[in-house]
């Protein structure tokens, strides 16, 4: 697919943030724009300004970004269902659980439920508890489907919906020095339910940075990057606070490679301030690799040249010891959590297959081609489910 416009991209802009910007509709792909918004998650977004915007909308457009919404919302109508049972859940034991990403931002950043488009529901639990958690996971109709060093994916038998249950915020959470423990304590309850917990608006942030540039190999959905721009603009976000916890020298320049690829994609003053308060401190390698690409580049449907493939980008902070660490992590088989749920022969099997016969050559596959392909997985997207 080719790159977007200047044209379109202010057209993919204007529809989501409400805000004038350079657009000329009459030489405008809708098409492309169409794909783009489809793969960043932005089309329900995109029937949202269209009924509030001026701009010439052609109405067999209008009709399909209507269609993906009512389709969204009601897929996350299913999504909240589960979410209110792993409230209540939370209410009986009294067990941390907090709720990340999509499923943190959808109710509480977003004026309807079909205007924020999610792929799962993720949730960050305290190491301790996690066989705990898995337990009840699964008393709900979840069963396992894939793992990771930091998450395992489950998948309700009747609805499909998938479920991430995190142990930690991201994959070598305890190279990168983050605590899920710590995290927990600093969240407060999520705004709507009675037990859940939501990280702090710095917390989210610091996660959305690290997932786009570290999980993802400088890689993210608009989406994350609206998320992004959005959590700033809420009153308790402390900037103060949020460059504290950026500053720790492994963690920098990730959190500055998220922040300026949210930058690209939806540019705002309060993004600006945090990408100049931390640029001085980023590897001037990265800050350079960074400086290569535009919004263009950030809002194009699949990885490019200007991205380069996974492993190089990675590479990009001066790091390779981190590069490598991730990529042994995602070959590295393992099992899944020791817990009573293993007497099942069926799971066992069914882990057998998605860990020893599924996952790996898989993983070899994709890993074979980072050197030198420009392919859209990343070492963390392997196992990242």
């Amino acid at each position: 697919m080719r790159k977007l416009t200047v044209f379109e991209i202010g057209l993919l802009r204007h529809l989501v943030t409400g805000e004038d910007t350079q657009m000329d509709t009459m030489s405008v792909d809708w098409e492309v724009v169409l794909a783009s918004a489809r793969s960043h998650r932005l089309d329900p977004l995109l029937h949202l300004g269209a009924k509030r915007s001026a701009v010439p909308v052609p109405e067999r457009v209008r009709g399909r970004l209507e269609r993906v919404f009512h389709m969204e919302l009601a897929r996350n109508v299913v999504r909240l269902h589960h979410v209110e049972e792993l409230d209540r859940l939370a209410m009986r034991s009294g067990r941390a659980i907090s709720l990340l990403k999509g499923a943190a931002f959808v109710t509480a950043l977003y004026e309807s439920p079909g205007a924020r488009a999610m792929a799962d529901v993720d949730v960050l639990v305290r190491h301790d508890d996690f066989a705990h958690w898995t337990s009840e996971v699964e008393g709900l109709g979840f069963r396992a489907h894939e793992s990771s060093d930091h998450a395992v994916c489950f998948r309700h038998a009747r609805t499909g919906v998938f479920l991430e249950l995190h142990r930690d915020l991201t994959s070598e959470a305890r190279f990168l020095g983050l605590d899920a423990s710590l995290l927990l304590d600093r969240a407060s309850k999520a705004p709507g339910f009675l037990a859940l917990a939501t990280l702090s608006p710095e917390d989210h942030l610091l996660h959305l940075c690290l997932h786009a540039s570290f999980q993802h190999g400088f890689r993210q959905p608009a989406i994350n990057a609206w998320d992004a721009r959005l959590l700033l603009q809420g009153a308790a976000f402390d900037p103060t606070i949020f460059i504290g916890r950026a500053r720790a020298p492994r963690l920098l320049p990730w959190v500055f490679g998220g922040l300026k690829l949210s930058q690209l994609a939806f540019p705002d003053p309060l993004l600006d301030a945090l990408v100049d308060e931390l640029a001085p401190l980023a590897p001037q390698r990265l800050r350079r690799k960074l400086a290569t690409l535009g919004p263009a580049d950030v809002f194009t449907r699949q990885a490019n040249g200007a991205t380069r493939p996974p492993i190089r980008r990675l590479l990009w902070i001066g790091d390779g010891a981190t590069a490598w660490t991730l990529l042994f992590e995602v070959l590295r088989p393992r099992a899944y959590e020791k817990s009573s749920h293993l007497g099942s022969t069926r799971r066992a099997l069914q882990l057998i297959w998605n860990h020893y016969i599924r996952v790996i050559p898989l993983a070899l596959m994709k890993q074979a081609q980072t050197l030198w392909r420009h392919t859209p997985a990343s070492p963390g997207e392997v196992r990242d489910v």
